[in-house]
């Protein structure tokens, strides 16, 4: 197979488009293979490009390459410049790993095949990954310790839940003129599926954000006569799943009748003015990539007492980071890291804003802009929406979320920024 970026069908060699697969099935499942199929694709990609005319995938673009080199940048001046805390070069390393992930996808042009390929694999190491936390959640009867095995926590579970199903919705959407019944039925379970677990796990945050990415999706995708019963049925679908699982509406009520403030956030509000202090204290470090935890009552009360303030037990929590990745990020790599992460939002949210032509029978060629731009979307809302109440771009979200981003910015033309 000829290696050659600039022709579309001549994107990945078969060890690429293995180790990328690969990389995509695990990285909800095995630790160890997730990691080693990572620098596989690194390697292989970065090998092909060096040693062919394959090339690097085109000139420099602002719009393109920009985003990457500030992430990692403002993560690495943040580590280094964090005196009197610690060098965290293991949070570094997560920012280099997904940031160079997305870069090379996005300095890439994976052909349709190649495309739905890769598409499967993920969805199919999701499915195999939430069956076996489902599984295990049965078994022991608790709740909260519904997880995919190498994401991790039951909130972060159900964001990268959240984000494949949108991801799935959407590729329903855009292929649904050529796919046949009993695709369309597989995916159209696969979806209803992790919706289910996304309810059960009972994450406010990642439901806050599927909601509107699935109404923006439906908004955007399918032609206006058959919005109206798909939003309808999709309502009355989640609706039937949150009665399923009523603990999630409860708590909700009781935090909210709940006189003691704090409870009705868990905690976000006290979390965010720790992260505030931190940002206050250290404006162009930080405290440090993974530091959040460094900010403690007595840290924070030293801090306070610098500018004659008080400190107040009541009106902070502190926690292994700030449940907020706006906060976090504030907290731990300062106003760089801030601006860093404004600039990837408006960058993706500009290419977001052109909007693709709904896919119809009559034209099927025009199926690959909407599929794109569907898995771009399900990437943005879930890292900037469930972003709101949670680190949302981090180790597994954060190569996921740098999959749809690659994949959206690989679709600019060579010509724009």
């Amino acid at each position: 197979m000829q290696l050659n970026p600039a022709a579309p069908g001549h994107l990945l060699g078969r060890l690429e488009l293995l180790a990328l697969m690969g990389m995509l099935f695990f990285l909800p499942l095995l630790e160890a293979s997730k990691n080693l199929l990572w620098l596989a694709f690194a390697l292989l990609w970065m090998g092909r490009a060096a040693f062919t005319q394959a090339g690097w995938g085109g000139h420099w673009q602002h719009g393109r390459d920009l985003p990457f080199v500030l992430l990692l940048t403002a993560a690495t001046l943040a580590c280094l410049l964090a005196s009197p805390f610690p060098h965290n070069w293991g949070e570094v390393g997560d920012v280099l790993r997904y940031t160079l992930f997305g870069w090379l996808l996005a300095r890439s042009r994976i052909t349709d095949k190649q495309l739905l390929v890769i598409l499967i694999a993920l969805l199919i190491g999701t499915l195999v990954a939430a069956v076996q936390g489902w599984w295990y959640w049965k078994i022991t009867g608790e709740k909260n310790l519904f997880e995919l095995h190498s994401v991790g926590h039951t909130n972060h579970s159900a964001i990268y839940l959240t984000m494949v199903a949108l991801g799935t919705l959407g590729t329903l959407l855009a292929l649904w003129a050529k796919l046949s019944n009993g695709v369309r039925a597989s995916l159209l379970l696969a979806w209803l599926g992790m919706t289910w677990l996304i309810a059960a796990g009972e994450s406010r945050g990642a439901l806050l954000a599927y909601v509107p990415g699935a109404v923006v999706l439906i908004l955007v995708l399918v032609p206006r006569q058959r919005r109206g019963w798909l939003l309808t049925t999709g309502g009355l679908a989640l609706a039937a799943m949150l009665a399923s699982s009523p603990y999630l509406v409860d708590k909700t009520l009781s935090q909210l009748q709940d006189p003691t403030a704090e409870t009705k956030s868990s905690y976000r509000a006290e979390l965010a003015r720790t992260g505030i202090e931190a940002l206050r204290q250290h404006p162009l470090s930080g405290i440090g990539p993974g530091n959040f935890h460094l900010a403690d009552a007595g840290q924070v009360a030293n801090w306070l007492a610098t500018r004659n303030e008080t400190y107040h037990p009541e009106r902070y929590f502190h926690s292994s980071h700030a449940h907020s990745l706006y906060f976090n990020t504030l907290a731990e790599r300062g106003l760089p890291g801030g601006a860093a992460l404004l600039f990837l939002a408006l960058v993706w949210l500009r290419r977001l804003r052109h909007t693709p032509n709904r896919p119809s029978q009559d034209t099927p060629d025009s199926l690959r802009a909407p599929l794109v731009w569907a898995i771009g979307m399900s990437g943005f809302v879930v890292v900037f929406v469930a972003g709101l109440f949670n680190t949302s771009l981090h180790h597994e979200h954060g190569l996921l979320a740098m999959f749809a981003l690659g994949l959206l910015l690989a679709e600019t033309p060579n010509d724009q920024t």
